[in-house]
């Protein structure tokens, strides 16, 4: 919602560019994403609203906390997926626990398939855009934060090791010079750390390709020059680079749902799912049943009390 928290004289030029902030805004908000800062920025640059430069990114980044605090930008249309509250999960009482069982129910959706699937991204930022598609087949999504730390390596080792299906890491990253790399940086470690050939996942680059970048016609950004890797990245692409961020969501859950559904046998997956149905049916009854009891000897549910929140 648009709240009012204060009054900032903008410029006929911030005003435009406040309109076509919300232009994208109120379009991705229609799909069900809300939109990180980084993400916005991008779709502006795509649509040759504004140039792609730091100065740029810095002045989106001022509108929007301005637009927001007088009332001109939606507070609910961006996000920021690095700082969230840690709460607490209660319920008012036994029929609510056994609706939030029901809702919640799952059974593992891989279990009858015979491959194990993870899904690997290098940003944070894209997590919830990502967690449509991994929630939806039970599949984990694991957030490296640039490169994969010696312990994460460690703890996907024991999830693939020994594992009789087999084993595939989805691979989304940066095409950058050390966003390419860290596909060879994972693969190699998996195979110094997973004693057994037929353990080791194969890893799959799923995203950011050069045929992605076209197709999409991604803003491109200088080539860091700092980084190490940036020589042998230029003399094979030149002097620019491309962030994942700058995909559409859509564009992105399709990527990803396309490189699982390669994978899986459909039919198994939906067997899993019909099987669900069935299962939450019985807890609805049992839900209903327990709502007839305490209404029966006549037990009555205080209120929530001291912020007790359910999720």
């Amino acid at each position: 919602m648009k709240e009012k928290f204060m009054n900032i004289n903008f410029s006929k030029e911030s005003l435009d560019q406040i309109g076509s902030i919300n232009a994208v805004l109120d379009d991705y908000h229609k799909q069900g994403y809300r939109l990180s800062l980084r993400q916005l920025y991008y779709q502006l640059v795509s649509r040759n609203e504004i140039v792609n430069s730091e100065r740029s990114y810095k002045n989106v980044g001022r509108l929007v906390v301005n637009g927001r605090m007088t009332g001109h930008i939606d507070w609910n249309h961006i996000t920021d997926r690095g700082r969230v509250p840690h709460t607490y999960y209660c319920v008012d009482d036994l029929g609510d626990a056994l609706e939030d069982t029901r809702l919640g129910y799952r059974l593992d959706r891989m279990s009858s398939q015979d491959v194990y699937i993870e899904l690997w991204c290098e940003k944070d930022a894209l997590s919830d855009i990502l967690k449509r598609v991994t929630y939806r087949y039970g599949i984990p999504l694991v957030i490296n934060k640039g490169y994969s730390s010696a312990s994460a390596m460690y703890e996907a080792r024991g999830r693939f090791e020994g594992n009789p299906r087999e084993g595939y890491i989805l691979y989304f990253g940066d095409h950058d010079a050390s966003g390419l790399d860290m596909v060879r940086d994972i693969r190699e470690r998996t195979e110094i750390l997973i004693s057994e050939r037929a353990d080791r996942p194969e890893i799959v680059p799923c995203a950011l390709t050069m045929e992605q970048i076209r197709a999409h016609a991604l803003p491109p950004n200088p080539t860091k020059q700092s980084d190490t890797r940036a020589s042998k990245y230029m003399s094979e692409y030149g002097q620019r680079s491309w962030e994942l961020d700058a995909l559409a969501p859509q564009v992105l859950v399709d990527i990803a749902e396309n490189a699982i559904s390669k994978l899986i046998v459909p039919e198994l997956y939906q067997g899993v799912l019909d099987r669900e149905e069935v299962d939450k049916k019985t807890l609805g009854l049992a839900r209903d049943r327990c709502e007839v009891s305490a209404a029966t000897i006549g037990i009555r549910i205080p209120g929530r009390q001291y912020g007790c929140r359910r999720h």
